[in-house]
């Protein structure tokens, strides 16, 4: 028994360019699943490029971009995609970051944290939610959009699976798969196509959450990282405001 988890990223994992959330989405799937998300991807883009005015938002149409993913297509777009992946039989998978709230690891290089996150998502769907109902299937095939994940990220990544799965791990409690990366163009990949919505969509459900879409497909896995302060106030936002609260009530004693 084997899966193959496709996944991109909504949102920039940078901590300085004013964005609340960032988001890895994924598409999971056994590995010998692989033509029905396929033929429902081939479908979904022949009918969005039939209807170019209605389905893609003014950005797409003034720059004539023609990919069809989540950020060029306009909200009777989004919605059209949304209800015609919900009828797939994959699993909808996404990990969403409160960056405001975990200083210590933005600050960390980026690949690495990247890393991290692609195995917090796994943890969480294997080890956490029990997906499989253990740790002993045959191989985890990751495939990933080359275009955005970074060099350094997707050479490191599959030595950072073996070692946090693997090696630093007692015996019972190791992930006994294989971990097979492989790296795909978004523009003709269709599990990859999908992934792209998942994390778009998983961004909105945080960033707009009255936002008609979220709820035209359920993403059955979403992790929310950091579990204990995700969501909260600003915590450096919130110490300030503490220090500042005291120095007034220091003053006005």
């Amino acid at each position: 028994m084997g899966y193959t988890l496709f996944i991109d990223e909504s949102g920039s994992i940078s901590l300085n360019n004013g964005e609340k959330y960032f988001t890895i989405g994924g598409y999971l799937i056994k590995s010998d699943n692989k033509n029905e998300h396929k033929f429902k991807m081939i479908k979904i883009i022949k009918n969005i490029n039939k209807n170019r005015e209605k389905y893609f938002n003014h950005h797409a149409l003034e720059k004539e971009l023609d990919e069809v993913k989540f950020s060029n297509l306009s909200l009777e777009g989004r919605k059209f995609v949304l209800n015609e992946l919900n009828k797939l039989s994959g699993t909808f998978v996404s990990i969403v970051v409160d960056k405001e709230n975990c200083h210590s690891l933005t600050k960390c290089n980026t690949n690495e944290y990247y890393n991290y996150l692609v195995c917090q998502l796994i943890k969480y769907i294997f080890e956490t939610c029990n997906f499989h109902g253990n740790l002993d299937f045959d191989e985890l095939n990751i495939i990933y959009d080359d275009r955005s994940m970074k060099v350094k990220a997707r050479n490191n990544l599959q030595a950072h699976l073996i070692e946090q799965l693997k090696i630093r791990r007692s015996p019972r409690n190791q992930f006994s798969c294989n971990f097979n990366l492989k790296a795909a163009d978004s523009k003709v990949n269709y599990g990859v196509m999908i992934s792209d919505f998942i994390a778009g969509l998983s961004r909105s459900l945080y960033m707009k959450p009255s936002n008609p879409i979220n709820n035209l497909l359920t993403i059955e896995y979403i992790s929310k990282f950091p579990y204990r302060d995700f969501g909260k106030v600003k915590i450096i936002q919130k110490n300030i405001d503490n220090n500042i609260e005291k120095i007034y009530n220091v003053v006005n004693s």
